[in-house]
């Protein structure tokens, strides 16, 4: 059955056309929380992503080898307009996560010199080094640039992406 028959969507939410269960009915809302992110199951079958349920209602099939990746990085927005096709690496690129010792993603404590910080992330399957410095905020800086050189758009940008952008 095609999703088109099953849901209608609306503003980043989906609502069943049909009535899936007893409890469910034609109208309502459809999905519900995964571990990360909304799901919907039909008839026993294996639960699906919204994303992909409304990027397929958009755009159809998600090539193979491809992901559905939010722009926002806010699992649970499903506008349209949040969701793009991505590489695994190009979806990773645009994590929330940060990491090592610092606040900021890309940006590590330096263990020879604990006044010291230093930017790195990996590339190409190499650890790749963009300098050393004084503070948190200048290293946080020079991994921003590096994310913009290496990731394009798919780059998920400390907070001083402002001042990267307009540099």
């Amino acid at each position: 059955m095609e999703y088109s028959e099953l849901f209608r969507y609306e503003d980043g939410k989906l609502f069943w056309k049909v009535s899936p269960s007893r409890k469910v009915r034609a109208g309502d809302s459809a999905g519900s929380m995964g571990k990360d992110y909304m799901r919907v199951g039909y008839k026993g079958s294996t639960a699906i992503f919204i994303h992909k349920i409304v990027w397929e209602l958009h755009h159809g099939p998600v090539p193979y080898g491809m992901r559905i990746d939010h722009i926002n990085r806010d699992k649970l927005d499903n506008r349209i307009e949040n969701l793009r096709l991505a590489t695994a690496a190009q979806n990773s690129h645009n994590s929330r996560q940060a990491g090592g010792s610092s606040k900021y993603k890309g940006v590590y404590k330096a263990g020879w010199d604990e006044n010291k910080w230093f930017a790195k992330m990996a590339f190409g399957g190499k650890q790749m080094y963009f300098g050393t410095y004084s503070t948190e905020e200048a290293a946080a800086r020079a991994i921003n640039k590096a994310y913009l050189e290496y990731h394009g758009e798919y780059a998920n940008l400390n907070e001083f992406e402002k001042e990267i952008k307009n540099a």
